[in-house]
C-alpha cells in the first residue's frame, strides 16, 4: 500500500492557514520520491537515472517498495559489491602478503631458499675417474642383487611358507615347527647379509663421488618424489573411505553439498598425506646421508637443506591446491549469482504491464 501526502499552499486547514493535508491510497509504484518544490529540490531512488524536476509547489512523499522492485535493487547492490570486491581483492592480497612477510621474514626467507634449492640445484659435477668408480660400484651392487639377494629371497620365501604351514591354532608350534622356525630365521639372516653386501658396494661408490654430487642430489630427488607419491596415494585411499562414509550418512543432502564435503575432506587428507610424506622423506634422507659417508658437517648441512627444500615445495603445493579450489568455488558461486540475476524478469505493474511513471503523472521522465 502507498501513502501520499500533499501540502498545497492557499487552502486553510486546522493549525495552518495555508496548508491542506490529504491522504490517498494507491496500489503500486516503483519509486520512493521526496519533492520539495519551494526549495527547488527533487530527489528520488529507483529506475530513473536523473531526478525529476519539480512541477508544482507541493511536498509529495510516496514510499512504495514492491517486492519485485526491492529484489532487483538488492540484487543490483549485490552485483556492485561483487565487482567492488573483485577490484579490491588484488590490492588487499598484496597488502596482507607484504604485512605477513614483514612479520615473518625468517620463514619467508627459508621458503624462498627452499624453493630455489629444490628447483635450481642439481648437484656438482664429478671427474671421469670418480664417475668410473661410481659406475663400477653400481654394477657390483646390481650383480649382488641379481644373484645373492635373489637366491636368498627365494630361500626365505620357501622357509616362511613351510613355517607358517607348520604352525597350529593360536600360534602354537611343536618341535617340528620350531625347527622350521629356526630355518626361517636363518634364511632371513642370509637375505639381510646379501642386502648388506649390496649396500656396502653402493656406499663405496657413493663415497667416491660425494653427497653433494649430481648422483647424491638425484638420489635425494627420487626419494622425495617417492615419498610424495606414497602420501598422495594415502590421501586418495582415505578420500575413498570418506566418500563411502558420506554416502551412507548424507543420504538427505543434494549432490552439490556431497561433492563440496568430499572436496573439503580431500584437501584435509592431502594435507595430512603430504605431512606424512615429509616425515618419511626425512628418515629416507637420513639413511641416504649415511650411505654416502660424508663428514658430520657436510651431512648435517645436506640434511637441513633437503628438509627446507622439501618443506617449501610441499607447502607451495598445498597452498596452490587450496587456493585453486577456493578460486574455483568462488567462480562457480559468482556464475550462479550472475545467472540468477540475468534470469530475473523486469518489474511489472500488477495489471501485467511495465510500469511507466510518466503515464501516471502525465509528465515525461527526466532521462
Amino acid at each position: 500500500m502507498v501513502a501520499e501526502s500533499q501540502i498545497a499552499p492557499g487552502k486553510p486547514a486546522a493549525g495552518a492557514a495555508d496548508t491542506q493535508i490529504s491522504t490517498q491510497a494507491t496500489s503500486w509504484a516503483p519509486f520512493a520520491t521526496l519533492e520539495i518544490c519551494e526549495l527547488g529540490i527533487s530527489g528520488g531512488s529507483g529506475f530513473r537515472k536523473h531526478p525529476r524536476p519539480p512541477s508544482r509547489c507541493a511536498i509529495s512523499l510516496r514510499s512504495e517498495l514492491p517486492s519485485q522492485a526491492t529484489t532487483v535493487l538488492q540484487m543490483s547492490e549485490a552485483v556492485q559489491e561483487i565487482r567492488r570486491f573483485e577490484n579490491e581483492i588484488g590490492t588487499l592480497a598484496v597488502r596482507h602478503t607484504v604485512a605477513w612477510v614483514k612479520r615473518n621474514y625468517v620463514l619467508t626467507s627459508l621458503w624462498l631458499l627452499g624453493l630455489l634449492v629444490g628447483v635450481c640445484f642439481k648437484g656438482f659435477r664429478v671427474n671421469e675417474v670418480q664417475l668410473m668408480e661410481y659406475e663400477q660400484s653400481v654394477q657390483n651392487a646390481a650383480i649382488i642383487e641379481d644373484t645373492a639377494m635373489r637366491d636368498a629371497y627365494a630361500i626365505l620365501r620357501t622357509a616362511e611358507s613351510e613355517y607358517r604351514n607348520a604352525r597350529g591354532w593360536f600360534w602354537s608350534c611343536d618341535p617340528s615347527c620350531q625347527r622350521l622356525k629356526a630355518e626361517y630365521h636363518t634364511a632371513l639372516a642370509g637375505l639381510n647379509a646379501a642386502r648388506g653386501k649390496r649396500d656396502a658396494a653402493l656406499s663405496a661408490g657413493r663415497a667416491k663421488v660425494g653427497l653433494w654430487s649430481k648422483m647424491g642430489v638425484a638420489d635425494a630427488r627420487r626419494t622425495f618424489w617417492s615419498s610424495v607419491d606414497s602420501g598422495n596415494r594415502a590421501a586418495l585411499q582415505w578420500t575413498m573411505m570418506d566418500a563411502l562414509f558420506l554416502t551412507f550418512t548424507s543420504s538427505d543432502e543434494s549432490t552439490v553439498v556431497w561433492l563440496i564435503k568430499l572436496a573439503i575432506r580431500y584437501l584435509i587428507n592431502l594435507t595430512v598425506g603430504m605431512f606424512t610424506a615429509f616425515v618419511h622423506f626425512l628418515f629416507a634422507v637420513y639413511r641416504l646421508v649415511r650411505a654416502y659417508q660424508p663428514s658430520f658437517l657436510s651431512g648435517a648441512l645436506f640434511f637441513a637443506m633437503a628438509g627446507v627444500a622439501a618443506a617449501a615445495c610441499l607447502t607451495t603445493f598445498i597452498l596452490g591446491v587450496v587456493g585453486g579450489s577456493g578460486a574455483c568455488a568462488y567462480g562457480a558461486a559468482r556464475v550462479a549469482i550472475m545467472s540468477q540475476i540475468g534470469d530475473m524478469p523486469p518489474p511489472t505493474h500488477p495489471s501485467g504491464t511495465l510500469h511507466d511513471e510518466s503515464r501516471e503523472t502525465g509528465r515525461p521522465h527526466a532521462d
